[in-house]
């Protein structure tokens, strides 16, 4: 079993694979998943994707990191044309994330500077722990698809339609591998599907009310779009313990029962990892990346974390 970032020496082409892709997918309009942001390594390519959940917060997966990335918002083109470039100041890695079964396969991303919303940059909204998505709903996943004919990205953002599938479904499946911070959409037949790439991004679905949920953050598989082996994705009402409350901006565009108002600020953010660190017995992984170094920063909260690096 692999994550669907990017693919590691033992990520062989018929094993269980990191998310990289959408299989089967179709070309997504220009604003259409205002939450979806694409992550580049060193300015260089694109490697992961990840979703807006605030002004200044971006949900990915936790496998997918390492030093100097950048985001790019609002647009579907792969080179970052028509797109924002914001600087990522520090990820927070779950404390429990486990590297070999990808169990609590989240991460938090805080941006430099708030990005400013549009009509082709807007937050998702999030569920609260006791939000269901009901087996069979019809959810969305989105990334840049590699095309099988080349084996090169999509250079515009695919889409693709798939359906919730029950955790005893999810588990019939994948016996051994599935936890309770995990979630299984797709089809059994296959054909439609998330692969290496595609890591980090959303698993959206709209409720009657018309507002789009996060029901997962695409995680692992087997292979891509293969028979009775669906994509694989990390539960957000399972992880709420490091997702900030939503802004008041945020709360508005997301009002309703599920989500309960509440301002957030950086202190809120982080005090609730601390809790979540300090209740599990464990440290928190932080990667500061203002100075391009591991090192912590000079913020005085951030000395009070210790690194991990399992």
């Amino acid at each position: 079993m692999a994550s669907k970032g990017c693919p590691t020496a033992w990520a062989m082409e018929g094993g269980a694979l990191a998310f990289s892709k959408i299989v089967g997918g179709s070309t997504a309009a220009r604003g259409e998943w205002p939450w979806q942001v694409s992550l580049w390594l060193r300015r260089k390519e694109h490697k992961c994707g990840a979703v807006l959940i605030a002004d200044r917060w971006l949900l990915s997966a936790a496998h997918c990191f390492d030093i100097m990335w950048v985001a790019f918002l609002g647009t579907p083109f792969l080179s970052g044309i028509d797109g924002k470039m914001e600087k990522i100041f520090r990820i927070y890695k779950h404390p429990f994330y486990n590297v070999y079964s990808l169990d609590y396969d989240v991460a938090l991303l805080e941006l430099s500077t708030p990005v400013k919303f549009s009509n082709t940059i807007k937050p998702i909204c999030l569920p609260d722990n006791s939000h269901i998505f009901h087996e069979g709903a019809r959810c969305f996943i989105t990334g840049w698809v590699t095309l099988a004919s080349s084996g090169l990205m999509s250079k515009h953002l695919q889409k693709a339609a798939v359906n919730m599938i029950g955790d005893q479904a999810c588990k019939k499946f994948y016996p051994v591998q599935i936890s309770s911070r995990m979630v299984c959409a797709g089809f059994p037949q296959g054909t439609v599907d998330s692969c290496s790439g595609d890591a980090g991004g959303p698993l959206a679905c709209k409720e009657p009310s018309g507002k789009w949920f996060l029901a997962g953050i695409t995680s692992w598989g087997y292979g891509c779009a293969r028979p009775y082996f669906p994509g694989v994705y990390t539960k957000v009402t399972a992880v709420q313990a490091v997702i900030p409350k939503p802004s008041q901006e945020t709360s508005e565009l997301c009002s309703g029962p599920e989500l309960a108002l509440a301002e957030a600020s950086d202190l809120t953010a982080l005090m609730e990892l601390l809790h979540c660190a300090v209740a599990c017995g464990k440290d928190m992984l932080v990667f500061p990346l203002s100075t391009g170094t591991s090192k912590l920063s000079d913020d005085p909260l951030a000395h009070h974390l210790t690194i991990r690096q399992d």
